[in-house]
Formats: C-alpha cells, structure tokens, sequence
C-alpha cells in the first residue's frame, strides 16, 4: 500500500526501507542510533530523509535502550547535562546532526570521567527538582530567551553550544558562522539554511544576505516555491548541511552549490560543489577541554566564546 496516499495509517519502518531502499534492519540500526553496525553517513542520510517525508515517529522505548548505555556508565569525577529542545515533532535532519553530536560528546566526556546525561527541554522542570544531582549544565541549540532563563536556575557552571548568551559570566562553544557568511556573501547572492537553527545563525547571515535571498527551509513546498519565485541559474548559492544540500541540487545545478558540512563523509557527496566542513569533532574536542577547565574552577584559562572556524575541504 502506498504510505502517500493513505494518510490515515501511520508509516511503518517497512514503509522507510522502501523509500530510502535500504534493509529495514539498516532502517532500525539508524534510527534507534545504534552502533553495532558501521553505516556510511550517505546512507544515513537517506534514512532520515525518508523517515522525514512519511512522517515516521520512532519508537521511544527503542530509543531509551539505545541511550542507556550512557547512563549505565560509571562516572568518576561527575555528572554533565546537556539541556537540548528536541522531541518526537523534531525534523530528522535535526536529529540526525544532534544525535551524533551526543554521541560523540559523551564518549568524549567518558574518556575523562564523566557521565552526559541528555535533558529534553520539555522535561526540564524535572531536571531543576533534580539539580544537585548535576556538576555542570551545557545548554544546546536553545533560544537566547530559554538559555537566559536556564543560566538563573542553576547553581553549577553553565557553558551554551551553538546557544547565544551575550553575558561574560558564561562560556560559549560555537561555530563561527560570521566569518564564513563575511567570506562566503562575497561569491554567492543565496543562501539556504534549515528551520532548526537557532536566531542566531539566521541574524548573522542577514548582516551579509539580502534576507529576500535567503530560504528558511520548512518543507519541500518551501523549496520549490523559493527557487520558482527566484531567477538564480548562474547565481553561486551556500547551502548549510549536507542533508538540505542534497533536496537543493535537484533545483540547481550542484556547480552552484557551496555545502557547508557538518561530517567529514558528508563533504564527499558533492564532488562538482565547493564544499567547507563544520567539524563536529573540533566543537566537541572543545567542549570537553572547556568541561574540564570549569570543573577545575579554572574557566578563565579558557576564551570567554570560543569559535570553530569552518574548514575549507574543495574550492572550485
């Protein structure tokens, strides 16, 4: 039965094998975020996408076990949370970059001590009754409203990734999309970023992009109706993430394209773009340094924000 046109029933993992043509076993590994299986970050991609278009929920109590294995570590020097706005309604493409952020930030944590205990937004009121239980809260991807909010509730070091805090009493670990928007606005006119990121991102490539020239993408209706509406067939266009790079360049002919990646894999799916890399392995190598440095009581070692320069990995 065709999943699009019985909306009534709800998508099965069956369903997303079939629309990512991949074994449902590989369906199962990606989205419960396994790692009992090597699968190539293309793959995941195309999982994700099409989970995304059939609207596929997860199941939660699969995903508690495959968390759980952080919590079962034991911890020696203490306890980190990490507060993050994501839930059931959350885009894939956004839980694909946030789970594989956790994951490797918790094994890097682990390596020095200490447990990464995931705190959903939705759920933070339980995190505050439970506070002292925490050594140390990194706020992830919130609004600068929530982060502020958050900063007077705790009583341990706060640190924000990919959060603006705009107070020097708190540590910042961000990407450094100011530069990359100042050096990349003089080459191409467009830009296309996803819903999910924080104001922040969006505020910065303004000073540099006509926002008239910049899609928010929503949906795949928000595509089409963007490049209909926009006459950009010899314009040079930056994509931000490889999974909405790939949804562009069925519009645009990939010469075009300048995809910022977050995974090293992801920079091989373009072969015709120029393409620069956001490590995730950089911005989670300096959270722990700045997770070690204040729970040494010694953050004014550390630069007050700290930035993650984008790599350039192919320039045409």
């Amino acid at each position: 039965m065709d999943i699009d046109k019985n909306q009534n029933r709800q998508a099965t993992m069956k369903d997303v094998a079939e629309r990512a043509n991949v074994s449902t076993a590989t369906v199962s590994y990606v989205l419960n975020y396994s790692d009992k299986k090597k699968i190539s970050h293309e793959t995941r991609l195309k999982v994700f996408k099409a989970a995304e278009e059939l609207n596929y929920v997860t199941d939660k109590s699969a995903r508690s076990l495959a968390l759980k294995r952080y919590s079962d570590v034991k911890h020696e020097k203490g306890i980190v949370g990490l507060i993050v706005d994501i839930d059931e309604h959350s885009s894939w493409t956004k839980k694909s970059i946030y789970y594989e952020f956790f994951n490797l930030l918790a094994a890097g944590l682990r390596q020095s001590g200490y447990e990464l205990v995931e705190i959903l937004y939705k759920n933070v009121d339980q995190a505050l009754k439970e506070k002292h239980d925490y050594d140390l809260i990194l706020l992830y991807e919130l609004t600068l409203e929530d982060a502020q909010a958050l900063t007077q509730e705790f009583f341990v070091p706060v640190a924000s990734i990919e959060t603006p805090l705009f107070n020097i009493l708190f540590h910042e670990v961000n990407f450094d999309f100011l530069h990359l928007f100042e050096d990349l606005s003089q080459r191409a006119k467009y830009l296309c970023i996803e819903d999910f990121v924080n104001d922040r991102v969006y505020e910065i490539a303004s000073k540099f992009i006509h926002p008239d020239n910049i899609l928010v993408n929503t949906s795949e209706e928000s595509l089409e109706l963007f490049f209909d509406k926009e006459n950009i067939q010899d314009e040079k266009i930056i994509v931000v993430g490889e999974a909405l790079a790939l949804k562009v360049r069925r519009f645009v002919d990939e010469k075009q394209m300048i995809v910022v990646c977050y995974s090293e894999s992801g920079t091989k799916l373009f072969p015709n773009s120029e393409v620069l890399l956001f490590d995730l392995n950089k911005i989670v190598k300096e959270t722990c340094f700045l997770v070690e440095k204040l729970l040494e009581l010694k953050g004014r070692e550390v630069d007050h924000i700290i930035y993650i320069p984008a790599e350039i990995v192919k320039r045409n």
